[in-house]
């Protein structure tokens, strides 16, 4: 994988299933190096599934994503960075702990999951300023640096209803998590997704929201939106606080031609399948308090025009932008253009393997 904090990360991953010896045990371990921080990080997991109970044991050193609101099944970053901008925002984080999930029915459609971990997080800096392709990474924002016992609880239904897949219905996940130590939070999160098709129209909306209560916020708990993948049209993470909404919108077409599999000579190359979409975000993020607000002062600082501005800030009311995309070979490939409905230039926009 490459992002602008590890640069280049590379390393082995293996699953052992213990079958027979001990059926439902699975144990997962992961290791690999950093090469820009000089970093080694990797864990390892163990999962035990009995009828509808799930019991997971895990202690992890990883680099996670926070401060967004992610899809449920956003959780392979990869090269997408080589490529494009680095839409995550990430904390170098030790975890380890004990969880254990309930599904719903036999055929999964939900579950409810509890954790209980200890966690220490990192400071965490982007080593690179520059994509291999030229493109211009942002600061990743900063991370308080402390460690914590932490409780999670969740609950989710049909997780696989995605953005990333046409698969229509209704996805819902809600969660809760309350961090200890001396900074202690609780974080409150809930959302949907929900996919309709007809004929050959699809329309999807994504919408979360979430809080975060604490007397003194860590900046990695709060929530922060704008540009490529959440606000196209404004700078990345341009909006921010320790409230947030977030909601897209989109409505999408496939154009009829190249919609089958091409053959040149021997070779057969997957269909180009162009995809033209119109696609509607609005966000909102505010501050509830002065520690809020000072949690949002110290995300970092930007120069724009040659003045020093705060990187992030809070939205003052909703904001909205639309974006109309070319995408090729499915999402892989995204081509569009962006304009916040407040006003401001038309500017162009490139995804890669990314639906929102």
């Amino acid at each position: 994988r490459l992002s602008r904090v590890e640069g280049l990360y590379t390393g082995v991953s293996g699953t052992l299933r213990l079958r027979n010896a001990v059926p439902g045990l699975e144990v997962r371990g992961t290791a690999g190096y950093a090469w820009w921080p000089g970093l080694f990080r990797g864990g390892v997991s163990a999962t035990l599934e009995r009828d509808r109970w799930s019991t997971n044991l895990k202690a992890m050193r990883d680099l996670d994503l926070v401060t967004k609101f992610p899809d449920p099944l956003d959780y392979n970053r990869g090269l997408r960075a080589l490529f494009q901008l680095d839409n995550y925002d990430y904390v170098d984080r030790l975890t380890a702990g004990a969880g254990i999930s309930r599904f719903f029915s036999a055929m999964g459609p939900g579950s409810v999951t509890a954790r209980v971990d200890y966690v220490k997080d990192r400071s965490t800096v982007a080593d690179l300023s520059e994509g291999p392709l030229g493109q211009s990474y942002t600061i990743n924002p900063y991370v308080t640096p402390y460690e914590y016992p932490r409780v999670q609880a969740a609950v989710s239904w049909h997780p696989e209803i995605s953005s990333h897949y046409t698969r229509p219905g209704i996805g819902l996940h809600a969660s809760y998590e309350a961090g200890g130590g001396d900074l202690p939070y609780q974080r409150i999160q809930a959302g949907f997704v929900a996919r309709a098709n007809w004929k050959t129209v699809t329309f999807t909306i994504v919408a979360d929201g979430g809080i975060t209560i604490s007397d003194a916020p860590p900046t990695q708990q709060l929530f922060l939106i704008g540009g490529s993948g959440s606000m196209p049209g404004y700078d990345y993470d341009q909006f921010g606080g320790d409230v947030g909404a977030l909601t897209r919108w989109m409505i999408a077409v496939p154009l009829p031609f190249l919609q089958a599999p091409l053959q040149i000579g021997g070779a057969t190359i997957p269909p180009i399948a162009p995809n033209l979409s119109y696609r509607f975000y609005s966000g909102y993020t505010d501050v509830t308090d002065d520690a809020a607000q000072a949690s949002l002062d110290a995300v970092g600082t930007k120069v724009v025009d040659g003045v020093t501005q705060p990187f992030s800030a809070r939205s003052d009311g909703v904001k909205s932008t639309q974006e109309i995309r070319l995408s090729l070979f499915g999402t892989l490939l995204g081509f569009g253009a962006a304009r916040p409905l407040e006003g401001g230039d038309w500017t162009f926009t490139f995804s890669f393997a990314q639906s929102f």
